[in-house]
């Protein structure tokens, strides 16, 4: 992976490596004993080694370093959680943080640092404790113990079932009342995220059904673009679909909901796909914006030798592709000085 990616997925250290940033700006050291969280802010990235702290305190260490608001609240005060982040992207990043939740992060106009973020209700549904949680991800939260909610002392003794009346309601243990009533809260939240990835669908299907009304198309690229700032992987399913539209502007909009959506990582078909729209899209917006996709997600083995090619020739990507092949150089370069054992380039520059 490109752009510091592939760090961001790496294993979690327990060693704390300090980072800061001096009051007056510049990003500076600090000693291991400062604080369990250290934070370098880049331009448009950042770095964050946290061990054993509060999913929220991150959140407002980031939000106090990066100068911006935050709405709502992530509660995780059960838990813990390690994390290393090397160089990500604020939306990459937040996404691997905030990989269970539904947010909308807001960029400052003209700046590549967040303005605002909004965070939505969890999208997972409580689980009972004998259910333990299935997946992975680039944050490692604890596993504390839960606590048993009902003493056997208060379960009914021993005897034979009565079978309930019609319409009564079964019994409900402790545990299982509380879980009942927590999802039955989070399904009556307002949910923005499924309302605007509904809402795309809905555009989706009436651009179908009149293919030759701009107003549908126009009213179907901007349904895509309320996802640009959307966290989550059903965007992927509905902007892939909307790449085959006949609206060039549909398909810009879908790719750059693509684009900044940190779920595109995991997608590797997807990004196999792309390839192909920056080659043959007939429209030259649309090769950029798939082009933008690749460098930032794509195989850096794969997306140096696609540069190197479309570099070489006339297109309306080559400044992208040049840009793209410079920056790889120099980074594969910077790694062959600080290990003299790596190539610094599969192919000389000037070729």
């Amino acid at each position: 992976m490109i752009n510091g990616l592939s760090s961001a997925s790496a294993v979690l250290a327990a060693t704390l490596l300090v980072f800061g940033q001096a009051a007056g700006g510049e990003e500076q050291a600090r000693s291991a004993d400062a604080s369990p969280i250290q934070l370098e802010i880049g331009d448009g990235v950042f770095t964050l080694v946290a061990t054993e702290v509060e999913l929220s305190e991150i959140i407002d260490a980031l939000a106090e370093a990066a100068e911006f608001e935050v709405s709502g609240q992530v509660d995780t005060s059960e838990d813990r959680v390690s994390a290393e982040l090397t160089r990500v992207f604020w939306r990459d990043g937040l996404g691997r943080l905030l990989s269970e939740w539904s947010f909308t992060l807001v960029m400052k106009p003209g700046a590549s640092t967040p303005e605002k973020l909004l965070i939505g209700s969890r999208k997972m549904a409580v689980r009972p404790a004998s259910a333990p949680a299935s997946g992975k991800s680039d944050v490692a939260r604890g596993d504390p113990a839960a606590p048993a909610l009902a003493d056997k002392e208060d379960d009914p003794p021993e005897e034979a079932p009565v079978e309930p009346e019609p319409d009564a309601p079964t019994a409900e243990t402790s545990l299982e009342e509380a879980t009942r009533i927590a999802n039955e809260l989070a399904e009556a939240q307002e949910d923005p995220v499924s309302a605007a990835i509904e809402r795309a669908k809905a555009a989706a299907a009436a651009a179908a059904d009149a293919p030759e009304d701009p107003m549908s198309a126009e009213r179907y690229a901007e349904a895509l673009g309320a996802l640009q700032d959307v966290q989550d992987s059903r965007v992927l399913d509905v902007a892939s679909q909307a790449l085959q539209s006949p609206s060039y502007q549909a398909r810009a909009a879908a790719l750059r909901a693509i684009r900044y959506n940190s779920e595109t990582s995991s997608d590797p078909m997807l990004l196999g796909e792309l390839s192909g729209v920056v080659t043959s899209d007939p429209n030259p917006q649309v090769r950029r914006e798939a082009l933008e996709v690749l460098v930032r997600y794509g195989d850096s083995a794969e997306v140096l030798s696609l540069v190197q090619t479309l570099g070489r020739t006339e297109s309306p990507v080559r400044d992208i592709a040049v840009r793209e092949w410079l920056r790889i150089e120099k980074e594969m370069q910077e790694q062959a000085r600080m290990d003299p054992s790596q190539p610094a380039s599969n192919e000389p520059l000037d070729e």
